[in-house]
Protein backbone atom coordinates (compact mmCIF):
# COMPACT_ATOMS: atom_id res chain seq x y z
CA UNK A 1 0.00 0.00 0.00
CA UNK A 2 1.52 3.47 -1.05
CA UNK A 3 1.64 6.23 1.54
CA UNK A 4 0.33 9.01 1.21
CA UNK A 5 2.60 11.93 0.68
CA UNK A 6 1.49 13.98 3.82
CA UNK A 7 2.09 11.05 5.50
CA UNK A 8 4.70 11.47 8.87
CA UNK A 9 7.97 10.14 8.11
CA UNK A 10 9.33 8.89 11.19
CA UNK A 11 12.96 7.31 13.22
CA UNK A 12 11.18 5.82 16.26
CA UNK A 13 13.11 4.88 19.34
CA UNK A 14 11.44 3.40 21.91
CA UNK A 15 12.44 1.82 25.58
CA UNK A 16 13.01 -1.82 24.80
CA UNK A 17 12.81 -2.64 28.67
CA UNK A 18 9.58 -0.69 28.82
CA UNK A 19 6.97 -2.60 27.25
CA UNK A 20 4.18 -0.28 26.89
CA UNK A 21 6.62 1.62 25.19
CA UNK A 22 7.11 -1.71 22.00
CA UNK A 23 3.13 -1.88 22.34
CA UNK A 24 2.89 2.02 21.20
CA UNK A 25 6.35 1.79 18.97
CA UNK A 26 3.90 -1.16 16.99
CA UNK A 27 1.25 1.60 16.59
CA UNK A 28 3.90 3.65 15.17
CA UNK A 29 5.80 1.06 12.90
CA UNK A 30 3.99 2.24 9.69
CA UNK A 31 5.28 5.56 9.44
CA UNK A 32 8.83 4.54 9.84
CA UNK A 33 10.87 5.75 7.42
CA UNK A 34 15.01 5.81 6.03
CA UNK A 35 14.46 9.65 5.10
CA UNK A 36 12.17 10.55 8.94
CA UNK A 37 11.47 14.44 9.00
CA UNK A 38 10.92 13.58 12.93
CA UNK A 39 12.13 11.51 15.41
CA UNK A 40 9.73 10.14 18.27
CA UNK A 41 11.50 8.80 21.16
CA UNK A 42 8.53 6.22 23.59
CA UNK A 43 10.33 6.17 27.18
CA UNK A 44 11.32 8.37 29.96
CA UNK A 45 14.26 10.89 29.73
CA UNK A 46 16.85 8.51 29.65
CA UNK A 47 15.69 6.94 26.37
CA UNK A 48 15.08 10.59 25.45
CA UNK A 49 19.21 11.44 26.10
CA UNK A 50 20.25 8.46 24.33
CA UNK A 51 18.24 9.30 21.07
CA UNK A 52 19.54 12.78 20.94
CA UNK A 53 22.96 11.61 21.56
CA UNK A 54 22.93 9.12 19.00
CA UNK A 55 20.41 10.93 16.26
CA UNK A 56 20.99 14.86 16.99
CA UNK A 57 23.51 15.51 13.91
CA UNK A 58 20.73 14.43 11.94
CA UNK A 59 19.00 18.04 12.85
CA UNK A 60 15.63 16.88 12.93
CA UNK A 61 13.34 17.91 15.50
CA UNK A 62 12.57 15.36 18.54
CA UNK A 63 8.94 14.62 19.82
CA UNK A 64 9.11 12.38 23.47
CA UNK A 65 5.88 10.45 24.50
CA UNK A 66 6.08 10.11 28.24
CA UNK A 67 6.02 6.18 29.21
CA UNK A 68 8.77 6.42 31.95
CA UNK A 69 8.78 8.70 35.46
CA UNK A 70 9.06 12.35 35.29
CA UNK A 71 9.65 12.48 31.86
CA UNK A 72 10.77 16.22 32.09
CA UNK A 73 11.76 16.82 28.03
CA UNK A 74 8.73 14.02 27.02
CA UNK A 75 4.84 14.64 26.18
CA UNK A 76 2.74 13.27 28.79
CA UNK A 77 -0.59 11.78 26.27
CA UNK A 78 -2.84 9.45 26.98
CA UNK A 79 -5.22 9.40 23.99
CA UNK A 80 -3.79 9.95 20.45
CA UNK A 81 -4.98 9.32 16.76
CA UNK A 82 -2.50 8.67 13.98
CA UNK A 83 -1.62 10.39 11.92
CA UNK A 84 -3.92 13.39 12.89
CA UNK A 85 -1.63 13.46 16.57
CA UNK A 86 1.64 14.33 14.63
CA UNK A 87 0.19 16.53 12.41
CA UNK A 88 -1.00 19.30 15.25
CA UNK A 89 1.30 22.29 15.65
CA UNK A 90 3.18 21.62 18.35
CA UNK A 91 5.62 24.10 20.73
CA UNK A 92 9.19 23.88 19.72
CA UNK A 93 11.85 24.55 22.50
CA UNK A 94 14.94 24.82 21.50
CA UNK A 95 18.27 23.60 23.42
CA UNK A 96 22.09 24.47 22.50
CA UNK A 97 24.57 21.19 23.11
CA UNK A 98 27.35 22.14 25.06
CA UNK A 99 30.71 21.82 23.35
CA UNK A 100 33.56 20.08 25.53
CA UNK A 101 36.86 20.32 25.12
CA UNK A 102 38.55 17.58 27.53
CA UNK A 103 42.86 17.72 28.20
CA UNK A 104 43.90 14.44 28.44
CA UNK A 105 46.80 13.82 30.81
CA UNK A 106 49.55 13.39 27.65
CA UNK A 107 47.92 16.58 26.51
CA UNK A 108 45.99 15.73 24.16
CA UNK A 109 42.84 17.05 23.77
CA UNK A 110 39.23 15.52 22.92
CA UNK A 111 36.25 17.56 21.92
CA UNK A 112 32.57 15.96 22.25
CA UNK A 113 29.03 17.44 22.83
CA UNK A 114 27.05 16.71 25.54
CA UNK A 115 22.89 18.01 25.38
CA UNK A 116 22.22 17.89 29.74
CA UNK A 117 25.74 18.45 31.57
CA UNK A 118 29.47 18.00 31.15
CA UNK A 119 31.50 16.55 34.57
CA UNK A 120 34.54 16.35 35.77
CA UNK A 121 34.59 14.61 38.54
CA UNK A 122 37.56 13.37 41.69
CA UNK A 123 38.81 9.75 41.60
CA UNK A 124 36.59 7.94 43.90
CA UNK A 125 37.25 7.98 47.52
CA UNK A 126 39.56 10.99 47.23
CA UNK A 127 38.61 14.65 46.84
CA UNK A 128 39.14 16.87 44.17
CA UNK A 129 41.12 20.44 43.94
CA UNK A 130 40.08 22.37 41.07
CA UNK A 131 39.95 25.46 40.02
CA UNK A 132 37.29 27.30 38.25
CA UNK A 133 37.43 30.07 35.53
CA UNK A 134 34.42 31.92 33.70
CA UNK A 135 35.88 33.86 30.92
CA UNK A 136 39.02 33.50 31.25
CA UNK A 137 39.24 34.84 34.27
CA UNK A 138 39.46 32.77 37.51
CA UNK A 139 36.52 32.63 39.75
CA UNK A 140 37.06 30.08 42.61
CA UNK A 141 40.85 29.70 42.68
CA UNK A 142 40.58 26.49 45.06
CA UNK A 143 37.15 24.60 44.82
CA UNK A 144 37.57 21.59 46.93
CA UNK A 145 34.99 18.88 46.63
CA UNK A 146 34.04 16.05 44.89
CA UNK A 147 33.64 17.24 41.54
CA UNK A 148 32.18 20.30 39.05
CA UNK A 149 29.21 20.20 36.37
CA UNK A 150 27.99 22.48 34.09
CA UNK A 151 24.64 21.89 32.89
CA UNK A 152 22.14 23.45 30.48
CA UNK A 153 18.27 24.36 31.13
CA UNK A 154 17.21 21.13 29.70
CA UNK A 155 20.16 19.22 32.44
CA UNK A 156 19.26 21.75 35.44
CA UNK A 157 16.43 18.42 36.70
CA UNK A 158 19.38 15.66 35.91
CA UNK A 159 22.09 15.57 37.77
CA UNK A 160 22.90 19.16 38.34
CA UNK A 161 19.21 18.90 40.40
CA UNK A 162 21.16 16.33 42.81
CA UNK A 163 23.99 18.57 43.47
CA UNK A 164 21.16 21.73 44.57
CA UNK A 165 20.00 23.12 41.34
CA UNK A 166 17.04 24.44 41.07
CA UNK A 167 15.33 23.72 37.88
CA UNK A 168 14.75 25.64 34.97
CA UNK A 169 12.24 25.63 31.89
CA UNK A 170 13.91 23.99 28.42
CA UNK A 171 15.28 26.85 25.96
CA UNK A 172 15.97 29.20 29.09
CA UNK A 173 19.40 31.18 28.17
CA UNK A 174 21.74 30.36 30.60
CA UNK A 175 24.34 27.42 31.62
CA UNK A 176 24.60 26.58 35.20
CA UNK A 177 27.54 25.81 36.96
CA UNK A 178 27.30 23.65 40.14
CA UNK A 179 30.00 21.78 42.62
CA UNK A 180 29.26 18.12 44.29
CA UNK A 181 30.05 17.75 47.95
CA UNK A 182 32.01 21.10 48.41
CA UNK A 183 33.89 20.93 50.99
CA UNK A 184 35.81 24.96 50.40
CA UNK A 185 34.57 27.46 49.74
CA UNK A 186 31.12 26.96 51.71
CA UNK A 187 29.93 29.98 50.17
CA UNK A 188 29.84 28.57 46.79
CA UNK A 189 27.65 25.40 47.71
CA UNK A 190 24.43 26.89 45.42
CA UNK A 191 26.55 27.50 42.58
CA UNK A 192 26.17 30.12 39.94
CA UNK A 193 24.01 30.51 36.92
CA UNK A 194 25.96 32.33 34.03
CA UNK A 195 24.86 33.99 30.23
CA UNK A 196 23.95 31.86 27.95
CA UNK A 197 27.62 32.85 25.74
CA UNK A 198 30.02 31.85 28.72
CA UNK A 199 33.19 29.87 28.57
CA UNK A 200 34.03 27.52 31.89
CA UNK A 201 36.81 26.04 32.44
CA UNK A 202 37.84 24.30 34.88
CA UNK A 203 41.45 22.59 36.07
CA UNK A 204 42.62 20.29 39.08
CA UNK A 205 45.13 22.18 41.13
CA UNK A 206 46.60 18.97 41.99
CA UNK A 207 50.02 18.45 40.45
CA UNK A 208 51.17 15.34 41.68
CA UNK A 209 48.21 13.30 39.60
CA UNK A 210 47.39 11.80 42.67
CA UNK A 211 44.07 13.34 42.82
CA UNK A 212 42.77 12.22 39.48
CA UNK A 213 40.28 13.77 37.86
CA UNK A 214 37.80 11.89 35.50
CA UNK A 215 35.33 13.01 32.76
CA UNK A 216 31.96 12.95 32.10
CA UNK A 217 29.68 14.68 29.13
CA UNK A 218 26.04 13.13 29.47
CA UNK A 219 27.19 9.97 31.78
CA UNK A 220 29.73 9.10 29.47
CA UNK A 221 33.14 8.45 30.66
CA UNK A 222 36.12 10.41 28.29
CA UNK A 223 38.83 9.04 30.76
CA UNK A 224 41.12 11.14 32.69
CA UNK A 225 41.29 14.35 32.28
CA UNK A 226 43.44 17.38 33.74
CA UNK A 227 40.83 20.29 32.58
CA UNK A 228 37.59 21.27 30.97
CA UNK A 229 36.40 23.94 28.47
CA UNK A 230 32.41 23.71 28.25
CA UNK A 231 30.37 26.18 26.40
CA UNK A 232 27.22 26.53 24.51
CA UNK A 233 27.57 25.53 20.92
CA UNK A 234 26.27 28.55 18.67
CA UNK A 235 25.85 26.07 15.68
CA UNK A 236 24.33 22.44 17.83
CA UNK A 237 21.09 22.65 19.21
CA UNK A 238 18.62 20.68 19.73
CA UNK A 239 14.62 20.92 18.92
CA UNK A 240 11.88 19.78 21.36
CA UNK A 241 8.53 19.22 20.95
CA UNK A 242 5.85 19.60 22.74
CA UNK A 243 1.90 19.62 22.50
CA UNK A 244 -0.02 23.30 23.38
CA UNK A 245 -1.50 21.65 26.52
CA UNK A 246 1.71 20.78 27.55
CA UNK A 247 2.02 22.36 31.53
CA UNK A 248 5.99 22.98 32.19
CA UNK A 249 4.82 24.69 34.86
CA UNK A 250 3.51 21.40 36.38
CA UNK A 251 5.98 19.63 36.03
CA UNK A 252 8.79 22.30 37.73
CA UNK A 253 6.23 22.32 40.43
CA UNK A 254 5.99 18.60 40.78
CA UNK A 255 9.99 18.63 40.74
CA UNK A 256 10.50 21.53 43.33
CA UNK A 257 7.58 21.28 45.90
CA UNK A 258 7.17 17.11 46.02
CA UNK A 259 4.30 15.69 47.49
Amino acid sequence: MRRSRSAPELLVVCDRRNAEAKALAKRFAEFASETPNLVVVLGGDGTMLHAIRRHWRRRLPFLGINLGHRGFLLNDVKDMLLPSFLKQKFVVRTSPLLEVEATLPNGKRRRTFAFNDAYAQAEIGKTGWFELSVDGEVRVPRLVGDGVLVATAAGSTAYARSMGVNPVPVGTDLIIVVGSNIVEPLSWRNGANLPIDSMVEFRSRDGSGWRRVYGFTDGVGLGEVVGMKVRASRTAAVKLLFTPDHDLRKKLAAIQFPS
